[in-house]
């Protein structure tokens, strides 16, 4: 029997394969980062010693999700004048409160974030919003895999030195390096540096 780290028996595998396959009474084999092997139970606990056992119990196996549009650190805003028009809640609560991010409290956030995405099976996460390296480091901390980068009417002081952004055509952006939007009024501009 074949060495591996970790065994999730006793469960519905969804192979998320082009036939859509499902096994029943199905199983995953684990070293280290990688999925060695997917079949049934029986197979797989005859052709597998593991260190750890997870028994799925009857539940559901299946690849961890992703979620492609975040702003993960906006967890410490949960509840914040939520009840307003958008334009309102924008710019009389969630643009004053940026002002104030510091890359702690981004990190902080994040790793709030990310503790509530493990719990609903999301493994990797596209974030875009400020002072993307915390946010970086608050996923590797926590096991997650994440592209961050900051967002595009962001303040310069919120962009790293090392920042590079992708440019993109879109309305009303410009695709100078950093993006900044051209939607909001120079107003809007002068409250978050």
């Amino acid at each position: 029997m074949e060495p591996i780290d970790i065994l999730i028996k006793n469960g519905w595998v969804l192979t998320m394969d082009p036939q859509d396959t499902l096994i029943e009474r199905g199983a995953v084999a684990v070293s280290a980062d990688r999925i060695v092997e997917v079949g049934t139970e029986d197979a797989l606990t005859a052709s597998y010693k593991a260190a750890k056992t997870i028994d799925a119990q009857e539940g559901i196996i299946m690849p961890g999700l992703v979620n492609a549009h975040t702003h993960a650190a906006m967890t410490c805003f949960r509840g914040l004048a939520d009840d307003l028009p958008l334009m309102t809640w924008l710019n009389d609560y969630i643009f004053p409160a940026e002002a104030k991010l510091t890359p702690d409290i981004v990190y902080q956030g994040t790793r709030l974030a990310c503790s509530e995405m493990i719990l609903s099976g999301t493994t990797t996460f596209c974030d875009m919003y400020l002072f993307e390296e915390a946010a970086a480091q608050a996923a590797k901390e926590v096991g997650l895999r994440t592209s961050a980068a900051v967002t595009a009417a962001a303040p310069r002081r919120w962009h790293s030195q090392a920042t590079s952004m992708a440019t993109f055509p879109a309305p009303r952006i410009s695709t100078s390096l950093p993006a900044r939007s051209k939607e909001f009024d120079p107003a809007f501009r002068e409250r978050r540096k």
